[in-house]
């Protein structure tokens, strides 16, 4: 999956789901985020975010993953934290 940095929006349909990511770093503002459909039809798709800092409510039930480089950079590792109905899961 490419990021959409320039077009901040990329939408792929595969089967029955449609995936919308969401690349929010141009983001200036929460207005502006309220203007780009990020918040319509999230039960009907998996939405994935970028730079998700400016999202004040932020939907209950999700996924957030957390990436964190190693002190060279040649390393990363994943923290996976849920919310809402997810929360029962495990990852």
């Amino acid at each position: 999956v490419l990021s959409p940095t320039f077009n901040i929006v990329f939408e792929y349909e595969i089967k029955k789901f449609k995936i919308k990511h969401f690349d929010l770093y141009r983001i200036k503002n929460y207005e502006d985020i309220k203007n780009i459909g990020l918040f319509e039809n999230l039960e009907q798709s998996i939405t994935l975010i970028e730079w998700p800092e400016l999202i004040i409510n932020k939907p209950l039930n999700r996924v957030d993953l957390f990436f964190k480089y190693t002190k060279n950079y040649n390393e990363r590792s994943l923290v996976i934290k849920t919310d809402g109905r997810l929360k029962k899961h495990e990852f």
